[in-house]
């Protein structure tokens, strides 16, 4: 698993290349817009950044399985 600054991901904002961290995890999204049950526009504003917050307040703990897959390393500081 390959560890990434906030810096790293923060160049990683765009629709064609969508990075995001929740938990310390960096998941590469860029496949997953599409098919995001709440809108691509939700992961959007998100990208390269931390969406921990968002993703607690807007899905269960056990939603974390579903982008699993997602996941390309961790946020090393």
């Amino acid at each position: 698993m390959n560890n990434y600054t906030r810096k790293q991901v923060a160049e990683h904002n765009k629709e064609k290349d969508a990075w995001i961290i929740i938990n310390g995890n960096v998941y590469n999204m860029t496949k997953f817009l599409l098919i995001h049950p709440g809108g691509e526009k939700v992961v959007l504003d998100l990208l390269g950044d931390d969406a921990s917050e968002d993703f607690h307040m807007n899905h269960p703990k056990e939603n974390l399985f579903i982008i699993e897959k997602y996941k390309i390393g961790t946020i090393s500081e």
